[in-house]
């Protein structure tokens, strides 16, 4: 790991544990030490996380790293089994265990023949393999490859939504401004969220919905597995703004062949509008820096480009892996100097950026870190959909 003045880079173990932690039901046993498992935990809850799984750790010795030892392993399965712990185990390397060559996944047959009632996972995100959008993207494949069982399509129309996840900045607020414009534009239920609001049982019912609605691009490779087992069309992309939110809903009429509620869209698109035209008179023309998750940046900077009339002062996002020459990916010393130094009046980032920002300039945080912990601050505050224009616009022009 480099050296770094603000944070660092998570990497594709920390994305993993993160995107299971939240699901009801889960059982991760990491096969390491217990230091770098409470760091996780620790930035979990950082980030709003709710933790529902259990997360285990079996520890290791010395001995254990010189020899390959997987007593504690063996040990540790037996309690969860014996104890009726899980139906489903996650097995997880750490870094340490990973660098003595220890097969999880070859583990994984051993212990299914040996308690054919579980189903063993192998997550193979180790630290190694790149940041920790890497991991999320792992994982939400894997839970979807291995959990949804046969069943069928049910009578009424229903959704899952794919990524939301608590490595997502506003997560919470975001999806209950999507279930409330699917629930009222298409009379639709939620059968499951994936993952920040799910439990074991509602993955396993996911091939009952109409549709999965894909909210990073990191679940979108999950959404072709459903497709390719249950026929289930999906749609991808994050509803910013009025524009952005009216042509989602249009995919989602494509994709699902499905009509929305028409009056429940003139309601929302009259108060909006009337949102847009007050903050074109105070935002117009002036400059915006945005800093966060590629397809957040790429979504809100659409928005207050081409509905507000916002120059774009600079674009970047936070995980090299996601990074195109349309976003790119800015080492720290790069966007430490266009914030300081930089000729912009708003600025959107995380909880850093934001906070080392030009004191002159409104600020609205976007993105993780946090700066500051705070359990229940941007509750029912979306920042997707029609609602959450309106809260975007209200920063604005405040």
């Amino acid at each position: 790991m480099g050296l770094y003045k603000y944070y660092s880079i998570p990497s594709d173990r920390m994305g993993a544990l993160w995107t299971l932690l939240s699901i009801r039901g889960a059982c991760i046993l990491e096969f390491g030490t217990a230091g770098t498992t409470r760091f996780a935990l620790n930035n979990f809850h950082k980030m709003k996380g709710v933790q529902n799984g259990q997360l285990y750790t079996t520890h290791l010795d010395e001995n254990d790293i010189a020899m390959g030892d997987v007593r504690r392993m063996d040990k540790a399965i037996d309690d969860i089994v014996k104890e009726g712990l899980a139906t489903n185990i996650f097995l997880m390397s750490s870094t340490v265990s990973s660098v003595i060559g220890i097969d999880l996944e070859a583990y994984c047959y051993i212990y299914r023949e040996k308690y054919p009632q579980i189903n063993f996972i192998y997550i193979s995100n180790d630290g190694f393999k790149g940041d920790w959008t890497l991991g999320v993207k792992n994982v939400l494949e894997t839970l979807v490859a291995h959990i949804p069982k046969e069943v069928n399509r049910s009578e009424e129309f229903t959704y899952n939504i794919i990524g939301a996840c608590a490595d997502d900045y506003n997560y919470e607020a975001d999806c209950m401004e999507i279930d409330r414009i699917m629930k009222a534009g298409f009379n639709g239920e939620n059968i499951c969220t994936l993952t920040s609001n799910t439990s074991i049982n509602e993955i396993e019912n996911m091939g009952a919905a109409h549709l999965n609605i894909v909210m990073r691009s990191e679940g979108e490779e999950a959404a072709k597995v459903l497709e390719r087992n249950f026929g289930t069309p999906y749609v991808i992309g994050r509803p910013y703004g009025l524009k952005g939110t009216l042509e989602w809903i249009k995919k989602i009429e494509e994709a699902a062949k499905i009509s929305i509620n028409k009056e429940f869209v003139e309601n929302e698109e009259k108060l909006l509008k009337e949102k847009i035209d007050e903050a074109l008179l105070v935002s117009k023309n002036s400059s915006v820096c945005l800093s966060g998750h590629y397809d957040v940046v790429r979504s809100i900077r659409d928005f207050v480009r081409d509905e507000i009339g916002i120059n774009i002062n600079n674009i970047w996002c936070s995980s090299p892996s996601l990074s195109t020459e349309e976003v790119p990916f800015y080492e720290e010393r790069i966007w430490e100097e266009i914030i300081l130094k930089g000729d912009y009046d708003i600025l959107m980032g995380n909880g850093v950026v934001t906070n080392i920002g030009k004191e002159n300039s409104k600020k609205l945080q976007i993105d993780l870190p946090n700066l500051v912990y705070s359990r229940d601050e941007h509750v029912d505050k979306a920042y997707v959909g029609f609602k959450g224009a309106l809260c975007i616009l209200d920063k604005l022009i405040r």
